[in-house]
């Protein structure tokens, strides 16, 4: 079954995150043994065919976007080849990726995609996001060294390892173990330097539900996974006659495409289309709601979204806001929204590539556009600190404003 999410949103989530995590038990990446550079040079070479072969074969596009693959291929090879070190051979194996110009075309290096199928993160324990053209902390998980530190919601971040912080989300691999030098500004405008040694966490998504003024009920999850779509139904069962919910999807990266299935049905009376997917050879395939013991909650739906709410999570926005079922607040979202498939490389790497693109029931493709909110808000550093949430403040004024429903 294609997947809207796992490693490309997973690096979406990574691109604005210092970690992530619960403080249990995970298993651990052991290094395998150097290689000689005759074998690095050999294994280089395989796994950057193999990769390029795969993309040739099976990405959405016959036309490649209309690049010419096999000239982009040849560019990239020489540096893949010569690579060094993991790091240096799937960066040039991303850059070629990057030609197609679209989201989940990504390779993980072994030890970044052991943590993923294991669902460890090596981490320091903190996300921060772009706000007000900085980059500021907004979550702080227990048990992790950046909470052992003292690391605050709203402080700035403004260099790591020397280097300031640039506009452009930044990726950071980290190794067990690893020293990181982070220099912080406090509310006070203080400095605050601090190492922070990055270590294997199990990472797990988390839902919280909250009881709101006049009835209302929020849903916060962070993953489409199966899990997390039982859970929403069993919350949706219990409270039925819940005036309105505020299902809450700020940085949920996606997920599985069968679980936004379910998650669409609980909300509707029946089966509903969600939109189309295009195969290569460019047969359409109209795809449904799974309506198999759904809660049907007939209240009323506001979805809160942001620039991290990425492909599942942006069908699952897109479906209810087109079908007239719920508001949509907050930001614009990701614009991540193809069909993908997960390879595993000759290295024990994996890669994920587009195998079908989705076109919404707008008849507009998502991908690159996004869901743009019914009633957009603009957070601010100030409300960071003072720990406003203005996106539920807005949502709360949407559903004060008419107790009408909306039609299902």
């Amino acid at each position: 079954m294609p997947r809207p999410c796992p490693i490309a949103s997973w690096l979406l989530l990574l691109a604005a995150v210092l970690a992530g995590g619960c403080a249990t038990a995970p298993r651990v990446w052991q290094e395998p043994p150097a290689l000689t550079a005759a074998a690095r040079t050999a294994r280089n070479a395989q796994v950057f065919d193999r990769t390029a072969e795969l993309a040739a074969d099976r990405f959405f596009d016959q036309t490649m976007r209309g690049i010419d693959w096999p000239a982009a291929v040849a560019r990239h090879r020489a540096a893949a080849v010569a690579a060094p070190a993991d790091e240096a051979l799937y960066t040039a194996i991303n850059t070629l990726l990057n030609e197609l110009g679209e989201s989940h075309n990504a390779a993980l290096p072994p030890r970044d995609a052991f943590q993923l199928r294991h669902d460890t993160r090596v981490a320091t324990g903190f996300i921060m996001r772009r706000v007000d053209d900085l980059w500021v902390v907004t979550t702080v998980y227990p048990g992790s060294a950046a909470a052992a530190a003292g690391v605050q919601p709203g402080w700035i971040v403004r260099s790591r390892d020397g280097r300031p912080v640039g506009e452009r989300a930044p990726r950071f691999t980290m190794r067990p173990g690893q020293e990181v030098r982070l220099e912080f500004l406090d509310p006070a405008d203080r400095i605050i330097p601090l190492t922070l040694v990055a270590g294997p966490v199990v990472w797990a998504p988390r839902r919280e539900v909250r009881e709101l003024d006049r009835g209302i009920v929020l849903l916060r999850f962070e993953e489409f996974d199966p899990a997390s779509i039982r859970w929403l139904s069993a919350e949706l069962e219990a409270r039925r006659d819940a005036p309105a919910v505020i299902v809450d999807l700020r940085g949920n990266p996606g997920g599985l495409l069968m679980s936004v299935r379910f998650a669409i049905a609980e909300f509707f009376p029946a089966e509903v289309l969600i939109g189309t997917f295009v195969r290569r050879d460019g047969r359409e395939r109209e795809t449904g709601s799974l309506t198999l013991g759904a809660a049907r909650y007939r209240g009323r739906v506001v979805i809160l979204v942001d620039e991290a709410s990425a492909s599942s999570a942006e069908i699952f926005s897109h479906v209810l806001q087109q079908k007239g079922r719920a508001i949509v607040v907050g930001r614009t979202t990701a614009g991540a929204v193809i069909a993908a498939r997960h390879y595993r490389l000759p290295d024990g790497g994996q890669l994920q590539l587009a195998i079908q693109d989705y076109v919404g029931l707008d008849g507009r493709r998502l991908e690159g556009a996004g869901v743009v909110p019914d009633v957009p808000v603009t957070v601010r550093l100030d409300d960071l600190r003072q720990g406003r949430d203005v996106d539920l403040a807005a949502a709360l004024a949407v559903l004060a404003a008419s107790p009408v429903l909306p039609s299902s």
